[in-house]
C-alpha cells in the first residue's frame, strides 16, 4: 500500500518561536508535511489587519491599502457598496493571499474578526497586524482529519499564553522543548526546508525532479534516469511531487513533465491516480487534465508566498535573503554563542530592516544573549555572526 493509499498517521505540530519570528512545522509520523511562518516583517494568511485605504487605482474598484509596514495591500471594494468607501478611511481586513514577489498581500473585509480583534481595532488608532486565532493552526486542526495532533513548542513563554486559550483543548498534547539542540533540527525540519529550496530532489527508484518555479508557472520535470517507469515507480514519483509541491507552498498554475515513450505509456489510470493526491491538498489543488503534449496541468489556489521567497534571493532563488539570514543571526544569538562579545555583520538591506521592523527583535535577542553586540555594516550580502575581533 501507497502513502497516498494509507490513512494519515498520527500528527504533530511544532511551534519554534525566535525574536522576531515564529516558524511551524506540521508532522505526519515522519514526514513533514508543512512548514510555514510568521514574521514580524510580512503579513501572513489569515491575518487581521488594521489598513487605511488609499485612493482608487484607475477609476477602477481596487485600492492600494496602507498596512504599517511592508509592500502595500491590495483590496477590491465590492461593487454594490463602493460609495461606503473612501480614501483614508482605517478598517479591518484579512489576508486572504500573502504578498509574494513584488506583489503585496491581497485583502478583504474581516467579517467574524473576534472579540479580541475587535477590541484592538477599537481601542487604538494604528495600522498593522493585530491579535487573534492563529490562522496557521486552525488550518491544520481542520486538516487533520478529526484526530487531535500533539503539540511541540520551544518557548515557555508562548505556551505559559497560548495554553491559557480555549483553544488548547483541541491538541492531544502539548510539550515543551527544553533540549540544547533546536526543535527544528532535532525533528529535521531544517535538512527539510534546505532540501525544499533546490531545484532537484532525488527519487528513492533513481532519477529526480526538476523544479523550476516563476511567478507565473510553476513547472516539474521528472527524470528517472536508468531507474525502473513502471506504475509504482510513476506513483511515488507523483506523490513526491505533490509532498514538495505543499513543502514548498507553491500557487498557481502548476505542470509536470511525466517520462513516456512508446515502449513505456503513460497508464491508463493516471488520471485517477492524479485527481486522489490533487483531493488531498488541503489548498484545494485540481486537476485540469492532460494537455497536447503530455503535461499534466494543475492549479493551486496561491494563499501563501512560496517558501523560496520567504527564504531566498528574488533574484537568484538559490542564495538566501537578507531578511532569511539575518533572522537566523537573531536566533543563534538569543540561543547563545561562546565569547564575551559578538560581531553582526550585516548588508545593506538587512541594515534596513534592523532599523525598522526588526529593531525590537535584536534588541530581544542581545538581551537573552546577555552578550554586547556590535552592529557592522558593510557586509556584500546578507548577514553573519562573528566573535569579536574576528576578522
Amino acid at each position: 500500500m501507497t502513502r497516498s493509499e494509507a490513512g494519515p498517521g498520527p500528527r504533530t505540530i511544532l511551534i519554534s518561536v525566535s525574536p522576531g519570528e515564529t516558524r511551524y512545522a506540521l508532522l505526519e509520523d515522519d514526514t513533514i508535511l508543512d512548514v510555514a511562518f510568521e514574521r514580524a516583517g510580512r503579513l501572513a494568511s489569515g491575518d487581521r489587519v488594521a489598513g487605511r485605504l488609499g485612493k482608487a487605482l484607475g477609476g477602477s474598484l481596487a485600492r492600494f491599502v496602507d498596512t504599517g509596514s511592508g509592500p502595500a495591500g491590495f483590496f477590491e471594494v465590492p461593487r454594490a457598496q463602493a460609495r461606503a468607501y473612501s480614501e483614508g478611511q482605517r478598517l479591518l481586513f484579512q489576508v486572504i493571499r500573502e504578498g509574494y514577489g513584488s506583489k503585496g498581500p491581497k485583502l478583504a473585509l474581516c467579517r467574524e474578526p473576534g472579540p479580541d480583534t475587535l477590541r484592538a481595532f477599537e481601542a487604538g488608532t494604528d495600522l498593522g497586524r493585530l491579535p487573534g486565532e492563529n490562522s496557521i493552526l486552525s488550518a491544520w486542526l481542520r486538516d487533520s482529519a478529526g484526530s487531535p495532533p500533539e503539540v511541540i513548542c520551544d518557548s515557555g513563554v508562548y505556551l505559559a499564553g497560548w495554553t491559557r486559550e480555549p483553544g488548547k483543548a483541541r491538541f492531544a498534547s502539548v510539550a515543551h522543548h527544553t533540549g540544547t539542540t533546536s526543535l527544528f533540527e532535532v525533528f529535521g525540519v531544517e535538512e527539510a526546508i534546505g532540501q525544499a529550496l533546490e531545484e532537484r530532489v532525488s527519487l528513492p527508484s533513481g532519477g529526480g525532479l526538476i523544479f523550476a518555479e516563476t511567478e507565473a508557472l510553476n513547472a516539474v520535470d521528472v527524470d528517472t534516469g536508468a531507474g525502473p517507469r513502471d506504475r509504482g515507480a510513476l506513483v511515488a514519483a507523483l506523490e513526491t511531487i505533490f509532498h514538495q509541491i505543499r513543502l514548498r507552498a507553491l500557487g498557481g498554475q502548476i505542470v509536470i513533465d511525466l517520462p513516456r515513450s512508446r515502449a513505456h505509456p503513460l497508464p491508463a489510470d493516471l488520471p485517477a491516480v492524479v485527481k486522489t493526491l490533487a483531493a488531498r491538498d488541503p489548498a484545494g489543488m485540481r486537476f485540469l487534465g492532460i494537455t497536447r503534449g503530455g503535461l499534466l496541468e494543475l492549479v493551486r489556489p496561491r494563499t501563501r508566498a512560496p517558501l523560496s521567497d520567504l527564504m531566498c534571493r528574488r533574484s537568484t532563488r538559490q542564495r538566501e535573503s537578507s531578511e532569511a539570514a539575518l533572522l537566523r543571526c537573531l536566533r543563534d544569538l538569543a540561543r547563545g554563542v561562546p565569547g564575551a562579545g559578538v560581531v553582526l555583520d550585516v548588508d545593506d538591506e538587512a541594515f534596513r530592516l534592523l532599523e525598522t521592523v526588526y529593531g525590537p527583535a535584536f534588541r530581544e535577542a542581545v538581551s537573552r544573549s546577555g552578550m554586547t553586540v556590535r552592529v557592522e555594516r558593510g557586509l556584500p550580502e546578507g548577514a553573519s555572526l562573528r566573535a569579536a575581533g574576528a576578522v
